[in-house]
């Protein structure tokens, strides 16, 4: 891989383990992913400028010597995800955050069956 698209699938398998685990230490995410503590923190805080992820609000102890692990979470405040299903007798519209979680969902009931009205209507 060249490396701009070695650093975005590094930055994926990152917002994975976040997404798997969080709240979760940086380092914990290093030791899941086989990703080195550096590369995890890079990741983190690209991540955490696109708003994607944040630091958790406590600190977790960590149980030894040294600064206290702040995990990391998905920041599910910021962003939506449009989510549409068409089925036979109805369209579902759906926004959900995130973690896959729906926000708003509505169910549109088909007028008709050509494809460029329900999509249409969907779009709406």
């Amino acid at each position: 891989l060249a490396d701009p698209d070695r650093r975005r699938t590094s930055a994926s398998v990152v917002l994975r383990s976040v997404l798997a685990h969080g709240p979760v230490a940086r380092s914990t995410i290093a030791r899941l992913t086989g990703l080195s503590p550096a590369s995890v923190t890079d990741h983190c805080a690209r991540l955490a400028r696109l708003g994607l992820i944040r630091e958790a609000a406590v600190p977790r102890q960590s149980g030894g010597v040294g600064r206290p692990h702040v995990p990391v979470d998905v920041d599910d405040s910021r962003f939506l995800v449009g989510a549409v299903h068409v089925a036979v007798p109805y369209t579902t519209v759906a926004l959900l955050d995130l973690r896959g979680r729906v926000v708003a969902e509505r169910r549109l009931k088909h007028a008709g069956t050509e494809p460029a009205r329900v999509l249409a209507r969907a779009g709406d």
